[in-house]
């Protein structure tokens, strides 16, 4: 009896042991016809979501039946051949558990023969390999990922021994240089690389355990390379893994872009117009150092002023107006303004610009003046001398009109003197009306020197000078300028006995004599 309870005790803990394991462990019968599980341990409820009666119940469900349906009989096939041959078993394959989780399990076993040969168990173990096939499949994908990668971008992925030897050489970048795809694997990087020391060096230092990234140039190509220890399981080295990017058209990009700022960079600072770059806030970011020359500040007194601060008063308004156009997106067109000099004048300016982003998103502005002022100047002296042109042409215009008078009234007041001197000739020396006839001819005369100066200014007659006296000349007009200015005003002549003669067209003295006494008429209160 006491053989019975130890044996129960060691069954009992057998059992709890099983039931502990992370795997089920099961016998399956074989010798009265198809296999049939006749023990399965409790982890059998854990790992495949059933309990152990399931299958060990008459008539009950084998581990293969858990599987798809059309995976069913591949199974079972490949378990009976495995055992008809007499060699160890091992399937794996996806089930779904009760409440509708997919895992995958292995079923690894073997049979048990009795001395005849005939089977008569198998026994084996079932265990979740979920994981196992999880982390397959996300190698997997990364694997097909890293091989579209590399097929795709310029990229070398490369790997050697300890001894130099490479153990892996694959990518497009590959392409470029000639090369295949696994073409080096086996040969020594000091052989293939004797020409380039700095490759050598850098597996070197790879190799004594230094991550880094180089610039390497190989083959005239340029490549972004970065190189890593390659470490076993427990870290130790066994040799260098490393990844190279081709960057030799960027770098070529690069040396472009270069060249292109250097030369935009020289054609804004020997340029005459002014550039400014100014922000959301209208404040200068950047100006050209050409401001020095056209307005005399340094470019540090204007960086981080407003826009607006030296601009004239009267162009403050309608310059902030077209600035806000500007950033908002519309065309300003030009903008004529006035900024102060440094010595405090001003000059003008025509404005233009274009509005771009920064790469923090931020909008700004390229302003670009050109310094108009000594056109402005010229085309004031332009319009003045048009203006200048416009009267000396309504002068000529008004001269020829005088011209053509003027000669059509020397006609009549020739008439007037001839007709005068005939009634003169006609009347007795002391008869009273020869004084009025006589004042008549005179007028006459003088009226005659005036067509003339209107001849003279039309330029249809020559200027008549000679020597005159001026005391001559002043008594003679006494008594025309006496009517000139009427009765009510008192004309008087001094004359001074040691004026001396001038040599002049009388008719045009004469008038400026006139002129003067009708002015100073006209002066008068």
């Amino acid at each position: 009896m006491s053989k019975d309870c130890e044996a129960a005790r060691e069954l009992s803990a057998l059992r709890s042991l099983l039931a502990r394991l992370s795997c089920v462990v099961y016998r399956t019968s074989c010798s009265a016809g198809p296999r049939r599980l006749e023990f399965v341990s409790e982890a059998c409820l854990a790992i495949t979501g059933r309990s152990a009666s399931e299958f060990t119940a008459e008539g009950g469900l084998r581990f293969e039946d858990l599987a798809a349906p059309e995976d069913r009989e591949a199974l079972a096939r490949e378990i009976d051949s495995a055992l008809a041959a007499r060699r160890p078993y091992r399937v794996e394959y996806p089930v779904m558990t009760p409440d509708g989780r997919e895992r995958w399990l292995c079923d690894e076993g073997r049979g048990e023969f009795a001395p005849s040969g005939e089977l008569r168990a198998c026994e084996g173990i079932v265990f979740d390999v979920t994981r196992l096939h999880q982390e397959a499949e996300e190698a997997k994908r990364n694997g097909a990922t890293l091989r579209l990668v590399l097929e795709n971008a310029p990229l070398i992925l490369f790997a050697y021994d300890t001894r130099g030897v490479c153990i892996l050489s694959e990518g497009k970048a590959l392409a470029a240089l000639g090369i295949k795809a696994g073409a080096a694997v086996g040969h020594l990087l000091r052989e293939g690389f004797r020409d380039y020391p700095g490759i050598i060096a850098n597996y070197e230092r790879a190799l004594a355990g230094e991550s880094f990234t180089a610039m390497v140039e190989f083959a005239g190509r340029v490549y972004q390379t970065q190189y890593c220890p390659l470490r076993a399981d427990r870290g130790e080295i066994i040799g260098v893994i490393g990844l190279s990017l081709d960057v030799s058209n960027l770098r070529q990009t690069e040396q472009a872009l270069r060249e292109t700022e250097g030369r935009y960079r020289q054609l804004v600072e020997n340029a005459h117009d002014l550039v400014t770059e100014v922000d959301a806030d209208r404040r200068r970011v950047w100006v050209s150092p050409n401001y020095r020359t056209v307005l005399g500040y340094e470019p540090q007194e204007l960086v981080g002023h407003s826009v607006f601060d030296n601009l004239h008063p009267d162009d403050r308004a309608h310059a902030t107006e077209a600035f806000a156009r500007f950033l908002d997106g519309d065309e300003p067109g030009e903008v004529f303004l006035r900024a102060r000099h440094k010595d405090g004048s001003w000059r003008s300016f025509e404005a233009t610009g274009g509005v771009f982003v920064t790469a923090a998103g931020e909008r700004r502005a390229v302003v670009i003046s050109r310094d108009v002022t000594a056109r402005r100047i010229t085309e004031a002296a332009l319009a003045r001398s048009e203006e200048q042109l416009r009267q000396a042409q309504k002068m000529e215009a008004v001269g020829r009109l005088a011209g053509g008078i003027a000669h059509d009234f020397n006609n009549l007041l020739t008439a007037i003197r001839g007709y005068g001197d005939l009634v003169l000739e006609a009347l007795p020396p002391g008869d009273s009306l020869r004084r009025d006839i006589e004042g008549i001819g005179e007028a006459a005369r003088r009226a005659s020197e005036l067509t003339g100066q209107l001849l003279a200014f039309s330029r249809r007659q020559v200027q008549q000078r000679r020597v005159l006296e001026l005391n001559t000349v002043v008594s003679g007009l006494d008594k025309m300028l006496r009517r000139v200015i009427g009765e009510d005003l008192e004309l008087r002549t001094r004359l001074d006995p040691s004026c001396g003669a001038v040599s002049a067209d009388p008719g045009q003295l004469e008038q400026v004599l006139v002129n003067l006494a009708v002015n100073a008429r006209d002066a008068m209160p």
